[in-house]
Formats: structure tokens, sequence, C-alpha cells
């Protein structure tokens, strides 16, 4: 059998040709003046509003820095009185303790007046 050429080949070849044929495209047009300023005025807010933003976004982290500081030292502050409060909490109640424990020991008695209400009528 004879080998078979590829029609596809031809028609590449073809088309190759016809391109290098044509003729080479017109030069761009030079953009009008109004849309070069637009273009100009257009870039210069972008750098401006991109200065705003880096502005606004470096006074943010500043301040939640400083409200962070803030925070730690208030929170460390709380904790220094929470422990102080159970500290005081813990020693009365080791007085209480041994007034009790002195009282038991010596068997006296407590001496405690219990108050009774007084209790109202409606007529």
């Amino acid at each position: 059998m004879a080998p078979l050429s590829h029609p596809a080949k031809g028609k590449a070849k073809a088309k190759a040709k016809a391109k290098e044929e044509e003729a080479p495209p017109p030069p761009p047009q030079p953009a009008p003046p109004l849309f070069v300023d637009l273009q100009q005025a257009l870039l210069s807010e972008r750098v401006t509003f991109g200065h705003r933003l880096t502005t606004i976004r470096g006074w943010a982290l500043r301040r939640l820095q400083q409200a962070a500081s803030s925070t730690k030292a208030t929170f460390g502050q709380l904790n220094d009185w929470v422990v102080l409060r159970r500290h005081k909490d813990l020693e009365a109640v080791s007085c209480l303790i041994d007034v009790v424990k002195d009282h038991v020991e010596s068997e006296d008695f407590i001496k405690a007046q219990a108050r009774r209400p007084r209790e109202y009528h409606m007529s």
C-alpha cells in the first residue's frame, strides 16, 4: 500500500502563504488627549486613595495595639485584685475557725441572741 498524504498539512501550508501575502495591519491611532488626561487623573486618584488607605490602616493598627496593651494591663490588675480578695477571704475564714475552735476547746458557751421577727397581723 502506498502512504497516504495528509490533506491537513497541505491546507496549513496554504494558510501560511495566505497570511504572508496579506498586508500588515495599519498602525494604531494615537489616543485622544482627553482620554490620556482621564487615565492620568484616574491614576493620580488611585495613588491618593492607596495612600489614604495605608494611613488609615496604620492608625487602626496603632489603636488596636494600644487597646490590647491597655486590656492586658487591666486584666493583670483584676487578677491581682481577685488573688488578694481570695487571700483575705481565706484569712478571715481561718480567723473565724480559730475563734470557734478556742470556744469549743474551752467548753464555754457561745452567746448568741436569737431574734424572732415581729409578726404583723392584719385585722
